[in-house]
């Protein structure tokens, strides 16, 4: 009789976390599709910006001399706001933890709770950190980054990202930026081409990164509503069995009964 309750309860709670995987498998879905429809907005300003860029400078010549170029770089690590998106975040940070060596000369900027997390882990310190990346917050983080990055001195830029190769396959990537702060005396235009340059390169970077993430936590949740139902059909089954052989043994307790009344 326990061992009855006992599965009834377990098939209530397998119900449960059916139901939550099986809706939070929806939200990815619906969330990436949102995402796929800002693409050709992305992808257009991305190439306007370099079709400007390569319009207005002039060949042959060059922003930032030599003499300024520093040793310094700035790290940009990009994970996810929230769990429960399969390996994504383990993948990346398996990257930068095999392509990036410590220089305490460098600054760090964190991007989602996670990348936040992980370098608080490794005890390096941070810079800057943006933990709340989502899909209505990525258009004013790349603003907030490009503003900072401009605002130092002439840095040069790794990022690491999640990208997304196909509808459902991620892939860590290391990409290298140059942000080059306005020079005295120098064409307005330009500086300002380049911090747009600067600002669509990191909101295509981030923009990837919530794709990515949106289509790992899709087939994580997918992979768990599956094992969920399968789970359930065993246990239902169990139960089944179990309920059965309670049922006859009390018709077997009953026809006892009523055989020695006879």
């Amino acid at each position: 009789m326990a061992h009855f309750a006992l599965l009834r309860q377990r098939i209530k709670v397998i119900q449960s976390i059916r139901k939550t995987t099986s809706a939070m498998r929806l939200i990815a879905m619906s969330l990436q599709s949102r995402l796929r429809k800002q693409q050709r907005i992305i992808t257009a300003y991305n190439e306007g910006i370099v079709y400007v860029q390569k319009t207005y400078t002039v060949p042959g010549t060059s922003v930032v001399t030599e003499a300024l170029q520093p040793h310094k770089t700035t790290i940009i690590l990009v994970g996810s706001r929230k769990g429960l998106c399969g390996t994504f975040n383990e993948q990346l940070f398996n990257l930068f933890g095999r392509e990036y060596v410590y220089n305490p000369d460098n600054q760090i900027i964190c991007v989602g709770t996670y990348a936040v997390n992980h370098i608080r882990s490794l005890q390096y310190p941070i810079t800057h950190a943006f933990s709340e990346l989502s899909i209505t917050t990525f258009t004013q983080i790349a603003h907030a980054i490009t503003q900072l990055l401009i605002n130092t001195s002439i840095t040069h830029i790794m990022v690491y990202s999640q990208h997304p190769r196909t509808l459902f396959i991620q892939q860590p990537e290391v990409t290298s930026l140059t942000s080059t702060p306005p020079l005295p005396n120098h064409d307005p235009i330009i500086t300002t081409i380049n911090r747009l340059q600067l600002q669509s390169s990191l909101l295509r970077i981030l923009y990837n990164s919530l794709l990515a993430e949106q289509s790992a936590r899709f087939l994580s949740m997918n992979s768990a509503t599956q094992d969920a139902e399968e789970l359930l059909a065993h246990t239902k089954l169990e139960y089944n069995k179990v309920r059965q052989a309670y049922v006859t043994h009390e018709l077997i307790e009953l026809t006892s009964a009523f055989a020695k009344t006879k």
